[in-house]
């Protein structure tokens, strides 16, 4: 456990009478797993305490969520909750599965049970049981599911919505390492040369036991798509342009490569807003694929159907409010 751990892990169990249990992120915790989601993670010396030093500066209010149950690697317990129920249930034996069963018998009393972001333990699972753990794991999930039926629906359920998804993505970018500029690509998303560039460069940074970011265009012009690519797998959700700063200040420095942004909704605004996140020690790197910088047609078609191989300025302005591609509001 990391320096501090001890009142922040008991934080929710003190405000709120009803929280009954809570538990961190951690680097192998099934649904509370960061970078990323149940996928294992074998964080090197030190790391583990170099994400939670990150992770002890996002609020306590924000970065935590319901979940359908804790997990028991480190795990705190109410008082008045674990006087209610002050037994965990034989039936499981020597171990996996009992602390998810008290669990559903409180949510069923009302109890809620927490996963809190602002905390990063380090965790490495199966070290009790080893070979053991598969054929108990198995046997005990069916107990499970027996008695709670629809169990298994809800940890899915919070798979797929992920509400620690905001945590978990500021903890992925903290797992890269720092000791060269964390690589942020900017790009497209409609496949292609750019594409096929883009994830040669992701496979070389994690063949090379590091990972990297890349943005594109998101689900409104207030929003953008991040991915955090690790050798542990990768991690994306939508992060409003106003916080993408605070994302990305986890890093100390910076290298922003401008790929391309054809199809984004506004790519000139898009671009500003990522350019805003710069500081002076960022770099910058800017890749020509084609020629949409230069024209939207940027296979370079005229409105006439014709190839121009760019003509002067002039020409370009005319057949701006001619083009399919554009409404003709282009800058000059």
């Amino acid at each position: 456990v990391p320096e501090g751990w001890l009142e922040r892990l008991l934080r929710p169990i003190v405000e709120d009478s009803n929280v009954s249990s809570a538990t961190p992120m951690s680097s192998d915790a099934e649904i509370l797993t960061a970078p990323v989601n149940c996928s294992r993670f074998e964080p090197s010396l030190g790391q583990a305490d170099a994400i939670d030093r990150i992770a002890r500066q996002l609020n306590p209010n924000t970065a935590v969520a319901d979940l359908p149950t804790g997990v028991g690697f480190c795990m705190a317990l109410s008082k008045y909750w674990l006087e209610t129920l002050p037994q965990l249930d034989v039936a499981f034996g020597r171990g996996y599965g009992e602390e998810v069963e008290w669990c559903r018998k409180v949510a069923q009393l009302g109890g809620r049970h927490v996963g809190i972001g602002n905390l990063y333990v380090e965790h490495r699972g199966g070290g009790s049981f080893e070979a053991e753990k598969v054929g108990r794991v198995r046997v005990n999930n069916r107990k499970i599911e027996s008695r709670y039926p629809g169990y298994d629906q809800l940890v899915e359920a919070f798979r797929k919505t992920d509400p620690l998804i905001a945590p978990r993505l500021v903890l992925a970018i903290a797992s890269i390492d720092k000791s060269e500029p964390v690589s942020v690509y900017i790009s497209q998303r409609v496949g292609g040369g750019s594409e096929a560039w883009l994830n040669r460069q992701i496979e070389d940074h994690l063949e090379n036991g590091n990972g990297c970011i890349v943005i594109r265009d998101g689900p409104s012009s207030e929003f953008c798509a991040i991915e955090v690519h690790t050798p542990s797998g990768s991690t994306s959700g939508a992060v409003a342009f106003e916080e993408l700063k605070s994302y990305l200040s986890v890093s100390e420095r910076l290298w922003i490569n401008y790929s391309g942004l054809v199809t984004a909704r506004a790519p000139l605004a898009f671009l500003e807003n990522c350019l805003a996140i710069m500081r002076a020690r960022d770099r910058l790197s800017v890749y020509f694929h084609d020629f949409f910088p230069v024209c939207p047609s940027y296979n370079l078609i005229s409105a006439d159907g014709k190839f121009c191989a760019i003509p002067q300025e002039q020409p370009c302005q005319t057949c701006y409010s001619r083009l399919a591609q554009t409404s003709g509001q282009r800058p000059e």
